[in-house]
């Protein structure tokens, strides 16, 4: 699955096509030199066989013959015509076993064994189209075949010598035959499955391919419809924020009663929630059409954004009597270099996540790790535990466990915002959840 993961998500369009090719190519060359390895070990494997039958020859009774018809009436001729029937009767796949002589410079036959009977050599028979293989075999005392291509015959024939003695002089030659369709018949089933195997392969990606195509033509629609829907709310959620801050301006406030100033508060930090939302959209899409700006990089105190971003969800935190335990407000010096603004919209979809997660009455603690050259940063709700077979997909854009999407609020943009921005400050974003200790979200920021 991995393969199939990467072929349609990582590559591009343009991309898929070099791909493919290339990956037919190598496995092509691939399969070829599997079948080569294949046809030289079927090869040693006849070789063997034929040096196996060779030794189960007496050699007195090879010397004894003659090489002429008179070989018929002499007992060792027909004890080894006997020996050669009986093996080919067992190695059915071979089409003939055959014996041959030399004297005087001339190669005949003195006997054989063959499945059809009206091919069967009379003895002295003369030997037709030696091949260099053959001879080499008498001359040189070496085993060695002939495939079809070489001869172009339809047969392939593995020779073996048979010597007087271990160290004695040639005295004949054993050939054995096997049909050159038997003989390549493994090879050729191999052949055919490596182009079927290869030929499933490219039509399932091409078919994955095209389904997560298409995903990610709606994953872009989506995008497109929630920045123009994000980009629209901007405005007015500006508007109303600015008109709830300036009526809680000091020179304004004697007009208002305690009530009427707590509910602006909420409305105000609601319409923040709100516009953190928007902009989390706004910043993706741009993300996506990769025309994010370059970070404005601020030396800034961490625990002054997380301070100011719990301040924010002060609201939602009373709706469902939540405890928050900002460990790291107690930390004066966590300074890093890194984008406020962004940085701090990270905070944002971390603690947010952390509320709307956590059941009512729950704790949910911030805390900070100093490290040499880093802050890891957590966020933990003993909220629900997020399953296995959906942790691989959490931080995509618009992926929300199947589970919640009908019960909790979310665009699915904000993990995904988080994964992005934390890239783009070299850093890292990752999550442990279990039903002991819950879910906590970690990144680790560089100094």
């Amino acid at each position: 699955m991995a393969f199939f993961t990467f072929i349609t998500r990582e590559l591009r369009f343009w991309q898929f096509p070099v791909f493919i090719l290339l990956f037919v190519v190598i496995s092509s060359m691939s399969a070829w030199y599997i079948v080569w390895r294949i046809d030289q070990s079927s090869q040693n494997s006849l070789i063997k066989r034929a040096q196996t039958i060779s030794q189960t020859l007496d050699a007195s009774d090879i010397l004894s013959l003659s090489g002429s018809l008179d070989d018929i009436q002499n007992p060792a001729y027909a004890r080894i015509k006997e020996k050669l029937t009986n093996i080919l009767s067992v190695n059915t796949d071979l089409s003939g076993i055959y014996l041959a002589g030399r004297k005087n410079g001339k190669i005949f036959f003195f006997t054989d064994a063959t499945k059809d009977p009206v091919k069967a050599l009379m003895p002295g028979t003369p030997y037709q189209g030696q091949s260099v293989n053959f001879y080499s075999a008498f001359i040189e005392g070496t085993s060695a075949i002939d495939d079809p291509t070489s001869e172009n015959r339809l047969q392939v024939l593995a020779f073996s010598p048979i010597r007087e003695s271990s160290n004695g002089p040639v005295i004949a030659v054993m050939e054995i035959a096997v049909p050159a369709f038997a003989y390549y018949q493994t090879l050729l089933i191999f052949i055919i499955a490596q182009m079927v195997l290869l030929l499933l392969l490219v039509t399932v990606s091409l078919f994955i391919y095209a389904i997560h195509k298409k995903e990610e033509d709606v994953i872009i629609f989506k995008s497109q419809l929630a920045s123009i829907a994000a980009h629209d709310l901007r405005t007015p959620l500006a508007g109303i924020s600015w008109c709830v801050s300036s009526m809680l301006l000091p020179e304004n406030q004697h007009n208002l009663a305690l009530e009427q100033k707590e509910k602006l508060v909420a409305i105000g930090k609601s319409v923040k929630i709100l516009l953190q939302t928007v902009n989390t959209i706004l910043e993706t899409s741009l993300l996506d059409a990769k025309k994010q700006a370059s970070l404005v990089m601020v030396n800034c105190n961490l625990a002054v954004l997380l301070q100011e971003v719990v301040d924010v969800f002060t609201l939602s935190i009373k709706e469902k009597s939540l405890l928050v335990n900002n460990n790291a407000n107690t930390s004066k010096e966590l300074f890093a270099d890194c984008d406020p603004v962004k940085i701090k919209l990270v905070f944002s979809n971390l603690l947010s996540n952390a509320i709307k997660y956590s059941l009512d009455g729950g704790v949910v603690t911030i805390a900070c790790q100093e490290n040499a050259n880093s802050f890891i940063i957590s966020f933990n709700n003993q909220g629900p535990v997020i399953q296995e077979h959906e942790r691989k997909k959490l931080f995509r854009q618009f992926y929300r466990a199947k589970g919640i999407t009908q019960t909790i609020y979310g665009t699915g943009l904000g993990l995904y915002y988080i994964k992005k921005t934390m890239e783009a400050h070299h850093g890292r974003v990752w999550f442990e959840s279990n039903q002991i200790q819950g879910t906590t979200f970690f990144i680790e920021l560089p100094k």
